[in-house]
């Protein structure tokens, strides 16, 4: 394993840490995985803007996402320790009783649809041909540009 894999499970770690810290203080949650949803894309939304933020603060430098994600890695460590060592009084931390919310059978069937769907979504819009990304005709003019930012993010050629 590489060492940007291991820092990125470790990013992705802080930003789930970060949105569980934060949600709980406003939320009761009905299970664990309605619990880490909620985590997760707070997290993702909180992380990610403070990290593009703080990385714009050291744009004149030589390689500012890394500083960015230092002061990140630095300051939400600092938040979730602090958020966690000071509980607020409106806190919750007991959960919902198992009967007021339930997933019955019509929730797992629109999820089981919506999950073909964009399976179906995905692997009829992008394919890989001959070692390429190959985008659908009726797709090309709106991902071609899209694909190349991503590209560029993933070479860290975003400043």
């Amino acid at each position: 394993m590489t060492i940007e894999i291991v820092l990125a499970i470790i990013y992705l770690i802080l930003l789930l840490l970060l949105g569980d810290a934060l949600c709980r203080r406003f939320f009761k949650f009905a299970s664990g995985p309605h619990r880490f949803g909620a985590a997760f894309l707070t997290g993702a939304l909180i992380g990610s803007w403070w990290t593009y933020l703080s990385s714009f603060l050291f744009a004149a430098t030589n390689s500012p996402l890394l500083w960015g994600n230092l002061l990140f890695f630095v300051m939400c460590s600092g938040l979730i320790y602090w958020l966690w060592a000071n509980p607020s009084s409106r806190e919750f931390q007991t959960r919902i009783d198992s009967d007021q919310v339930g997933f019955n059978r019509w929730d797992w069937i629109a999820t089981g649809l919506f999950l073909v769907y964009a399976c179906w979504l995905t692997f009829a819009t992008f394919s890989m041909v001959n070692g390429k990304i190959a985008i659908a005709t009726h797709q090309w003019s709106d991902f071609g540009s899209t694909v190349s930012i991503m590209q560029s993010f993933a070479n860290g050629h975003n400043f």
